[in-house]
């Protein structure tokens, strides 16, 4: 995650002065979520970090981009996060970049003639918001940007469904679309379909989480977001058994808390689902729904 040492963006303590300075930053948990361990900064200077497991090699790779300059760089753990090589700039293998990764995570295929391929998303910076997709076959030695330009749309997460294919949950700001938004993929993340909305999950100008749990024989999807069309509040986590096409509901929180960004992942505890996710405190100590984070495990057959 991002350490800030800024104000802004959901979170506005008072008297703080808002700076340019933020770190990458991580705990880790033994235990399933019960406990995590202390905050340690992995990456100075770096923000937007997406990794992802590549079971194929044994090794943690994250995506990421400096805050300086935006360009896009990457570091490898070889011991599930407790050390980090050097950063690596990879900028040169995505044209028309620098691209904003995250925040989310990345993905690789398990399945079809792309099985192995780790696969990320990220977008161009204002004033043209533009998703593209990079992926790379040889566990990010070299990267190939993928063909489809998205219009008007950022913060994206992926999923691998039961057919090979992959589903694409895109951030929208445009008011006349307050529901989330999505796109496929059915060669690898190389180009993505015409985006469509999706009037039965409501969405407010924030990213969402989306994950897949399962194999060629059934997978499940997961999807959390503030549920609200007007405010990031309501949040709530959905659940798919056939590729997106109905969802079942589990709220988060009440009506109208907070809720901002999320993360979801799996757990070592058979049947068992996290979230990691954003929301409000005293608003004596910070003003926001994104002024605290909370982790939350929830039974996966809701």
């Amino acid at each position: 995650a991002e350490c800030r040492n800024w104000t802004g963006d959901g979170c506005e303590p008072p008297s703080r002065v808002r700076g340019k300075n933020r770190d990458l930053c991580m705990k880790s948990s033994d235990d399933g979520g019960v406990s995590f361990g202390p905050l340690r900064v992995i990456a100075r200077n770096a923000m937007e970090p997406m990794p992802v497991l590549d079971t194929l090699r044994g090794r943690i790779l994250m995506n990421l981009n400096r805050v300086d300059t935006f360009e896009n760089f990457q570091m490898y753990s070889y011991d599930l996060g407790d050390t980090w090589t050097a950063l690596e700039n990879i900028t040169q293998f995505l044209p028309g970049g620098p691209y904003i990764t995250g925040p989310g995570v990345g993905i690789q295929l398990k399945q079809g003639p792309f099985a192995g391929r780790l696969l990320f998303v990220g977008y161009t910076a204002p004033p043209a918001y533009v998703v593209r997709t990079w992926y790379s076959d040889d566990g990010g030695a070299t990267y190939t940007l993928g063909r489809t330009a998205l219009q008007n749309v950022s913060e994206t997460q992926l999923a691998e469904l039961a057919d090979g294919s992959i589903l694409a949950a895109l951030r929208t700001d445009t008011p006349v679309t307050p529901y989330q938004i999505f796109s496929h993929s059915v060669d690898g993340g190389v180009t993505f379909g015409p985006q469509y909305t999706e009037k039965s999950l409501p969405s407010y100008r924030c990213m969402a989480s989306l994950v897949a749990v399962g194999n060629a024989s059934g997978t499940q999807l997961f999807f959390a977001n503030p549920a609200n069309t007007q405010n990031r509040t309501d949040g709530m986590v959905r659940r798919s058994a056939d590729g997106g096409a109905t969802w079942r509901s589990l709220p988060v929180t009440g009506p109208g808390q907070a809720y901002a960004y999320s993360c979801l992942g799996t757990l070592p505890m058979p049947g068992l689902m996290g979230l990691l996710w954003e929301t409000n405190m005293d608003p004596r100590v910070c003003q926001g729904a994104s002024c605290r984070v909370v982790f939350s495990a929830f039974d996966a057959n809701f």
